[in-house]
């Protein structure tokens, strides 16, 4: 049904709604959802590449920054940033619209929202799983975010995986393992699988996270 709903015009109606009702927070919640479930799991990447051309990336931060006191909203577009972000091409676009400071500031400003924590740091996994933004990511501060993420949910499992993750992409480089230990990053990690002790997920990206570290 999702290439039905393109091939009819829905992405463009959705695109438009947004631009037409820029501050209403019900049209942008639920915009910035369907343009999540539209992206996700788009394996030939035809669908997320579309709305991406039609502007849907620009539409997304636009709506961040015009509402970002919302979670919801934030949520939400965090949620789908992570989903368009899946494609290549799209990361790299995103990332020159500069979609991970407007993340990063969402992360901030909710810390008190445990989902919108978890979404933000897969989007930012998507970012920081190509060399040269792992190293612009941990410029902006992504690391000191995802550690404060980390510390905040100590027994989610869903954040501290996704958290892990994202660390595992930004240890690659050899100047943020730096970074990274310094900041404590290693204790962290080691605290999530003690408190995460029976989760294969969190253990095994745990692992893959000190392996980099470690390197």
């Amino acid at each position: 049904f999702k290439v039905r709903i393109i091939r009819v015009g829905g992405a463009k109606k959705i695109l438009r709604a947004m631009e037409d009702f820029p501050f209403c927070v019900a049209v942008q919640e639920n915009a910035c959802r369907v343009l999540q479930i539209l992206a996700h799991g788009d394996h030939t990447d035809r669908i997320s590449v579309t709305l991406m051309q039609l502007g849907a990336g620009i539409r997304v931060l636009q709506t961040m920054k015009n509402n970002s006191d919302n979670a919801r909203v934030q949520e939400n577009a965090c949620a789908a940033l992570w989903s368009l972000s899946l494609n290549h091409d799209n990361k790299l676009a995103l990332m020159d619209l500069d979609a991970a400071n407007q993340i990063l500031q969402a992360m901030s400003n909710h810390r008190n929202c445990e989902i919108l924590q978890w979404v933000a740091c897969a989007a930012l996994g998507n970012f920081s799983n190509c060399l040269d933004h792992a190293v612009t990511l941990v410029g902006l501060g992504a690391a000191n975010t995802i550690l404060q993420v980390m510390h905040d949910y100590p027994r989610s499992e869903n954040v501290q995986a996704i958290a892990c993750g994202t660390l595992w992409n930004l240890a690659v480089d050899p100047d943020n393992q730096v970074t990274l230990m310094e900041l404590g990053a290693a204790e962290r990690i080691l605290q999530a699988m003690n408190n995460n002790i029976d989760s294969k997920i969190v253990q095994r990206l745990a692992c893959a996270a000190l392996g980099n570290l470690a390197d």
